[in-house]
């Protein structure tokens, strides 16, 4: 106010073009103007600041009390993309079955579980918004899954995001902490349940390897 300046931050989209090894990407760039307050600001900002003055009077002063600053978002149908886009990604909002998730034995922990979890808000906004399927790294969506319609929350120091736009994770790490809830998950009968289709799976492979074994054997053995 003492300035009698104003400085307007505009944040505008804008697409960048391929270059060299960067891909073609929207980013968010901020556009900074710096000029005078017209007559009406000012007026309306002094009038608003003698007002706290008489509120504050024989108090101590406020540091900064002088710069003011007002926040106008204009964006079509940002609540409605927020909710659509964004809430499904963030755990903060969700509302788990407990019993459908393998998770660790310390509360607020890592877990891992279907992506077929109770409708979020109770179904108030919805029976189709729900959990989105992914990796979420300290409750927030990284990527896809690799197995789909699975949800995989870590929060401790055991995965990191990477890549220059935040939006990967390193496999093998994933490996690893995936093999660390497993081994130390609260409910080791479920996970048991979860793993038998696999247990008849791999002994139809081992005797599809045994039966192949044999035929190779007799036809050295006729070759002989």
């Amino acid at each position: 106010l003492k300035e009698q300046t104003k400085i307007e931050w505009n944040f505008e989209g804008l697409t960048r073009e391929k270059i060299a090894t960067f891909a073609k990407c929207e980013l968010l760039q901020v556009s900074i103007k710096k000029g005078e307050m017209d007559i009406n600001e000012r007026s309306q900002l002094f009038d608003s600041s003698n007002s706290e003055d008489k509120e504050n009077e024989g108090g101590k002063q406020e540091d900064g009390k002088y710069y003011i600053m007002r926040q106008d978002i204009k964006v079509k149908g940002i609540g409605k993309s927020f909710l659509q886009e964004t809430v499904p990604r963030l755990v903060v909002f969700w509302d788990l079955d407990e019993h459908s998730l393998l998770s660790m034995n310390a509360r607020g922990g890592d877990f891992i579980g279907p992506a077929s979890q109770p409708a979020l808000f109770d179904g108030i906004l919805g029976h189709s918004l729900r959990p989105e399927s992914g990796i979420y790294v300290r409750g927030i969506w990284v990527r896809s899954a690799r197995i789909k319609d699975t949800i995989m929350c870590f929060y401790g120091n055991r995965l990191e995001v990477t890549g220059r736009d935040r939006n990967d994770i390193d496999e093998e790490e994933l490996v690893i902490s995936i093999g660390y809830v497993m081994e130390r998950c609260s409910n080791m009968q479920y996970l048991r349940e979860l793993l038998e289709p696999l247990r008849g799976q791999m002994e139809l492979h081992s005797n599809n390897l045994s039966s192949n074994t044999d035929k190779v054997s007799g036809r050295k053995r006729k070759s002989q």
